[in-house]
């Protein structure tokens, strides 16, 4: 038999921004206009 090796549990990351290019604050607002007017 094969023992089963346990691997860590996926943790989500730290922050809901992390991996983008950009600050949060710069995000936050961004999807603030495009939400508030419609822009695309």
């Amino acid at each position: 038999m094969k023992s089963l090796t346990r691997s860590r549990p996926w943790l989500p990351p730290t922050s809901a921004f992390a991996g983008f290019r950009f600050p949060p604050e710069v995000i936050v607002v961004a999807v603030h206009w495009y939400l508030r007017f419609n822009l695309s």
